[in-house]
């Protein structure tokens, strides 16, 4: 039973409602990827650092919060099933995946962090109740914010571009759990930790009217409307999003395996 909606299950579910359907309704969990597990390292010192700030307590040390990025990697590799490239040894896949959240650690607290304010709101899980009463709730977990200013972490191989963000709806959907609480966000911030050869952090920022609200639930509308209506439209395989790297394709009914 599907009891609220989220920014990743809508993404999912344009993407590919098959891979939706796998996932949401049949519960298969694939393999997590690798730079999954460093996201979700990186992401969990951050919260400690930030919920340290947000207490007027001093944050661990540099050294300390890559330590505790390390083991939460390891944790994953012992208790999780891993995405391996092809050839590659699990014990490899750890070492690497150590490295990326250790440096990209490293880069928040030394490039950062200096760059911050004083948290308001650190991890904190709104549930949007729509008007609609066919629209279930919408649930969504900001990173921090400062006041009226949202933070959302980031790590990528890739830099963002002021596009993307400016046509994220992860990042409308901020602006209206704020609006929810009487704020009106007066900018979000995307805080990238690039992981290239020479690790960057960025710092991207943009705004969001109510305009985009109306057309971010007119999606989410439709989007429920095909989840009633059993419709899972699969994405155009051999695509970037689709084929043998796909967590779901031994599983989906739209591959010819034998090709």
């Amino acid at each position: 039973m599907i009891d609220h909606l989220s920014p990743s299950s809508l993404d999912q579910y344009l993407r590919c409602g098959e891979a939706w359907r796998l996932d949401r309704i049949e519960k298969i969990k694939p393999a997590k990827a690798q730079p999954l597990i460093v996201g979700i390292a990186v992401h969990e010192v951050v919260e400690g650092i930030n919920r340290a700030r947000k207490a007027g307590k001093a944050p661990i040390l540099a050294e300390a919060a890559s330590r505790l990025a390390k083991d939460t990697v390891q944790g994953f590799f012992v208790e999780s099933d891993i995405e391996l490239s092809e050839g590659q040894m699990k014990d490899e896949a750890l070492e690497s995946c150590k490295q990326k959240a250790e440096r990209l650690t490293a880069l928040f607290y030394h490039d950062v962090l200096p760059r911050l304010g004083t948290p308001t709101l650190v991890e904190h899980e709104i549930k949007i109740e729509p008007l609609d009463s066919d629209l279930p709730p919408i649930t969504c977990r900001i990173d921090w914010a400062e006041g009226d200013v949202v933070f959302d972490l980031k790590t990528s191989s890739k830099s963002w571009t002021t596009d993307q963000a400016a046509g994220d709806e992860q990042m409308t959907l901020y602006y209206l759990a704020l609006m929810t609480m009487g704020i009106k966000a007066r900018a979000i911030k995307i805080v990238t930790l690039v992981d290239t050869k020479k690790p960057k952090a960025e710092i991207i920022e943009t705004v969001r009217k109510d305009e985009d609200v109306f057309a971010l639930l007119e999606k989410y509308r439709a989007a429920w409307r095909g989840i009633k209506a059993g419709v899972f439209m699969p994405a155009s395989y051999r695509g970037w999003w689709c084929g043998k790297n796909c967590g779901y394709v031994a599983n989906c009914r739209y591959v010819n395996r034998s090709k």
